[in-house]
């Protein structure tokens, strides 16, 4: 996401809910908490192990904290496990993903991207435990799945999608489907609109 994009995907379940609350905010500085370092390193971590396991690279990262670590090694046993769950897949790591077809200036990084023959999945790693964030219609990763699809719907014909958060912390896993369909009507009847008021 642009650092001064008015519409983050990773905010819209606030501007989604509350139309107004982005213009309000759209001047107000983010401040890194140890929390946010936090997650920042574990989502090295994660994408470094990822990658090594996929064969793309090795492990440059050592991670010292025992907790994380293990996490993070569950994460990638999801991931993988997914994956084979899938018809022929492959696995973008830390993939980003243009979304401005349908929310401008929009981009966003997927954690895991799987695609396959007719299923595309997302799996988005939360480290942090103060909230429970849950697959079913999280705003964030049916924004990413519009960009994905705007990447590889010409190359693959999908059928739906899947979403999982992984939240290990808090011993949180939960996948989401629907359809492409109901997907792109959710965008049309539901997100454009919200779009279009902003620019009122």
């Amino acid at each position: 996401m642009g650092k001064h994009a008015l519409l983050s995907p990773s905010a819209s379940h606030r501007w989604m809910s509350c139309t107004p609350s982005a213009r309000l905010t759209e001047f107000v500085v983010d401040e890194t908490s140890t929390f946010a370092a936090e997650g920042t390193l574990a989502h090295a971590i994660a994408e470094e192990k990822l990658n090594h396991k996929l064969g793309y690279g090795e492990i440059t990262t050592e991670c010292q904290d025992e907790e994380m670590n293990d996490y993070t090694d569950d994460y990638v046993s999801f991931v993988i496990e997914q994956a084979q769950l899938l018809t022929n897949p492959i696995i973008y790591v830390e993939q980003r993903v243009d979304c401005s077809k349908y929310v401008p200036e929009c981009f966003g990084t997927c954690d895991a991207l799987i695609i396959s023959d007719e299923v595309l999945h997302l799996c988005d790693l939360k480290y942090g435990m103060g909230v429970k964030v849950e697959a079913e219609e999280n705003d964030q990763l049916k924004i990413y799945a519009l960009g994905a699809i705007s990447m590889f719907g010409s190359l693959y014909d999908f059928k739906k999608i899947k979403m999982s958060i992984f939240q290990p912390r808090i011993g949180n896993c939960s996948t989401w489907e629907i359809s492409i369909e109901d997907l792109l009507e959710w965008a049309e009847n539901t997100l454009i609109p919200v779009i279009h008021l902003q620019e009122k």
